[in-house]
């Protein structure tokens, strides 16, 4: 598996947690890379332009708009960063990279629907591999309140498609 890692930090800024993300990225690449073929991934790290999505997030947040590149930023100022590094990055490098082979495969989606089987997916992997049923992506983007049909539909959704992952394999 070819992952490569790059840190932007010429301010310094990410100096208290550089080391331990990019531990944290390598460990939790080769867990994915046991349930998921990725392959040529670039991973960049850098300090949140805009840390106040993040709030809630514990400080770290994640987005991959192609098959062979994740984007991790970090906010070094959120009061937990450090103690939440290893689960929540963990958790977003795992999601993150689901994403990355639904790109590869092919099928990414298009609709809102392809979207909310997508993070079913991403979040279906952060718990085969950590056993978290609350991942910080489905907090920050399912919480539909007390609303348990959508619960339902989520969790059926995304074990009926992980078939369409496996597939695309």
């Amino acid at each position: 598996m070819s992952i490569s890692i790059h840190v932007l930090n010429s301010s310094g800024r990410l100096n208290a947690v550089q080391n331990d993300a990019k531990r944290i990225i390598r460990h939790t690449s080769q867990k994915v890379q046991k349930l998921l073929a990725i392959d040529n991934v670039d991973i960049l790290v850098m300090e949140a332009l805009y840390p106040e999505p993040l709030k809630n997030m514990g400080g770290i947040g994640g987005y991959s708009p192609s098959a062979h590149f994740v984007q991790i930023t970090i906010d070094p100022d959120h009061k937990d960063v450090k103690k939440n590094l290893h689960t929540v990055l963990s958790q977003t490098i795992a999601h993150e990279l689901c994403h990355v082979k639904r790109w590869e495969a092919g099928v990414m989606g298009k609709t809102l629907a392809d979207n909310i089987v997508s993070e079913g997916l991403a979040d279906y992997v952060v718990f085969t591999l950590t056993g978290n049923t609350s991942s910080v992506q489905k907090n920050a983007i399912f919480h539909v309140g007390q609303d348990t049909r959508l619960d339902f539909f989520l969790f059926n959704t995304t074990c009926r498609s992980i078939q369409i992952l496996r597939l695309a394999n």
